[in-house]
């Protein structure tokens, strides 16, 4: 497998303090950015290839891989032990995403997590101007920055079975908040998936 390691630092002023959660700052912004910039100087956009943001902190099933493969424009899945929750998920319909089953940040326009969606390659060079906003203002917003800018919620392609079946989760040498659970028993939800 042919790869390319890309790195650059977080500049200091916006890594999380010791005492500060590392969800108030921009994450992997930089990182991304540079990645992008790569592969719009290194592809052609009539490549048939798809752009996928993976992570290190996240554990994939191999059947991930398999569903990335058949993404036309931008594919979307659950992804597990994320936002508080079991699992986060687009609800679909059809193919289609109908809405979405989180908590989290309950204002974002497309409520799914980094390692729930892949792009095709054509579209990162579309839209080559964007890059990953690091103001302050986008914080947990990253997703939906970069899916607002290259689609709409009627053009996601469901996958996963429908967006049923989980292939990838967030899995940290941490202790993990599922706090989420609670409150949504109280507001009468529940997990559809279990």
């Amino acid at each position: 497998l042919p790869f390319v390691h890309l790195n650059i630092a977080t500049p200091d002023y916006l890594k999380p303090t010791q005492n500060q959660s590392t969800w108030r700052r921009p994450r992997g912004m930089f990182q991304k950015n540079i990645a992008l910039q790569w592969i719009r100087s290194n592809t052609n956009r009539n490549d048939d290839a798809l752009v996928y943001f993976a992570d290190d902190d996240n554990t994939y099933h191999w059947k991930l891989f398999q569903e990335i493969r058949k993404v036309q424009s931008v594919g979307v899945w659950p992804v597990g032990l994320v936002g508080e929750l079991l699992y986060e998920r687009p609800i679909c319909l059809n193919g289609k995403v109908h809405s979405w089953f989180h908590f989290i940040y309950r204002k974002r326009k497309f409520p799914t997590d980094m390692a729930g969606f892949a792009i095709h390659l054509n579209l990162i060079h579309k839209y080559s101007n964007y890059i990953f906003n690091v103001s302050a203002t986008s914080i947990g917003q990253q997703e939906s920055q970069i899916l607002d800018t290259m689609t709409t919620q009627d053009q996601l392609e469901c996958l996963a079975n429908n967006a049923s079946k989980i292939y990838v989760w967030h899995t940290k040498t941490q202790i993990m908040f599922i706090t989420a659970a609670d409150k949504l028993q109280k507001a009468g939800i529940t997990y559809d998936l279990i």
